[in-house]
């Protein structure tokens, strides 16, 4: 498996995935939320959020795209469906649908986030994809793989205890695992 994700001129990214010996290239403008989306995505597989979007990603080519479709058939293997078509969801081709073990494809992705995030750097990679990097979803999707995973715990805030979500973690791991990158 091999996945590659680069930006180049200002909100434009291509790149091409090979799955089991098939290929798809892509192109990605910032019209959409590209990589950023499929992190989230699969964060929330990881920690099997209840409100995961069931529709696919689509990643505006312009003026036509590709539907990206990642999700989980058992606990071990996940779906990777790409489909070329126009923003309204007419006229589909299927690109690549291959099942793939789900951590190898999340590390695939964070090796290329994080060549993302070494080059660009946070502020250099908003600046080129004219979005900002998804950093607390790369952290959680980073330590899905770590003993010790980033924790997020609600706290209570006086007064407000029935009614707002307030929530914490603990920035000095976060720190120490954009230090370590």
């Amino acid at each position: 498996m091999e996945f590659v994700y680069e930006l180049h001129g200002q909100g434009w990214a291509s790149g091409y995935i090979e799955i089991n010996e098939k290929k798809c290239e892509f192109v990605c403008s910032y019209l959409s939320a590209g990589i950023s989306e499929l992190i989230e995505r699969l964060k929330q597989l990881i920690t099997d959020d209840q409100d995961i979007n069931p529709n696919p990603m689509y990643w505006e080519e312009e003026p036509n795209g590709t539907y990206w479709t990642v999700k989980k058939v058992d606990q071990d293997q996940l779906l990777v469906q790409i489909e070329y078509g126009d923003e309204f969801g007419d006229k589909q081709e299927l690109l690549l649908q291959e099942t793939v073990l789900f951590k190898d494809f999340v590390k695939i992705i964070l090796s290329v986030t994080t060549k993302l995030l070494r080059h660009h750097g946070i502020v250099g990679y908003r600046q080129s994809w004219g979005h900002e990097f998804p950093l607390a979803d790369y952290l959680q999707l980073k330590t899905f793989f770590e003993d010790n995973p980033i924790t997020v715990e609600q706290i209570d805030v006086e007064g407000y205890k029935d009614y707002a979500d307030h929530y914490t973690t603990v920035l000095s791991t976060e720190l120490k695992l954009l230090g370590n990158l």
